[in-house]
């Protein structure tokens, strides 16, 4: 387990040991309201999961995982998050182990009827990783006399991603709507993508259509929960991305699941699937040769806390 990954763990169990955490000054009484640092809320969200998938595939090759989040809201309406999770080496190449997510925005409107809010995200693999090339060269092999295509023009690409947010909900419907602002989608552009197909002949033809990016994509969420009988929400999961300049990742994500609250912990079971166009896209190979389907359907159990 990495360094990160045990601070992620240790601030779980004292986060669970001491409860919430208040915003007060040292020398205010308990009893005195600060009318600075009430118009502040900060909540804290631990949770651990048999498996940590985003849009329905896995990031950490089909095995637990754990999260922290911390959520600062202002009266006002400003609000900013801190993420740390962790995710597979095997995955996120020459990782960490880990990942943090800042976001920061502004939600306005009416809880129970129209909300909105507007935002943006950077999230971070630390450390993580890969050489890429960013095409082919062409030649015959003077032995053989066969066609020959051997990458060529290496480069270091990470997983890094910032995201433009915005959100649309009404009741307890949320819509959000993300733009990846960085040059790639976690990674994902010629270099990464075009070596992942099984098929020679669609490796050269994604070659072929020159050095693309993933800048511009969108990705589209809407989220449902429903109380469907005493300490028990129904929860609903519709997505889709789109991601420009490879359609082969296109593709909807669907999850249905049950949480259940009890002894102030939330426990969660969510069946969650991902329709991917090209499975060997989602293939994901370990340092010992084990082969996963990262986007494989998933019955996901969690327990989390918050404060």
């Amino acid at each position: 387990m990495s360094r990160l990954a045990r601070s992620i763990l240790a601030s779980c169990l004292l986060v669970a040991a001491y409860g919430p955490i208040r915003l007060a000054r040292a020398d205010t009484p308990a009893d005195v309201k600060d009318p600075v640092f009430s118009d502040y809320s900060l909540e804290t969200d631990v949770g651990v999961y048999s498996d940590r998938r985003t849009r329905g595939v896995s990031d950490t090759f089909d095995r637990p995982g754990a999260q922290i989040e911390w959520t600062l809201a202002h009266a006002s309406g400003l609000v900013g998050v801190v993420e740390l999770g962790t995710v597979s080496k095997n995955e996120f190449l020459n990782g960490a182990g880990n990942t943090v997510l800042f976001a920061g925005g502004y939600r306005f409107g009416n809880p129970d009827g129209w909300h909105f809010g507007i935002g943006a995200a950077e999230e971070l693999f630390p450390g993580a990783r890969f050489s890429e090339p960013t095409g082919l060269s062409f030649g015959v092999d003077s032995a053989t006399g066969n066609f020959t295509a051997i990458p060529v023009g290496f480069q270091q690409a990470n997983f890094n991603t910032t995201y433009g947010l915005l959100e649309v909900g009404w009741g307890a419907i949320q819509g959000r709507i993300a733009q990846i602002w960085s040059p790639n989608y976690r990674g994902l552009n010629t270099g990464s993508v075009c070596p992942s197909f099984a098929d020679p002949n669609a490796q050269l033809n994604c070659f072929l259509a020159g050095n693309r990016n993933t800048q511009g994509s969108f990705l589209f969420d809407v989220d449902y929960k429903q109380s469907i009988a005493p300490r028990t929400d129904l929860t609903l999961h519709v997505g889709y991305q789109r991601v420009k300049n490879f359609p082969q990742l296109n593709y909807p994500d669907f999850a249905i699941g049950v949480l259940y609250h009890r002894w102030n912990f939330d426990f969660s079971a969510q069946f969650t699937t991902a329709r991917t166009k090209e499975a060997d896209l989602f293939e994901v190979i370990s340092s010992s040769g084990t082969v996963r389907q990262a986007d494989s359907n998933a019955l996901v159990l969690g327990i989390s806390r918050k404060f």
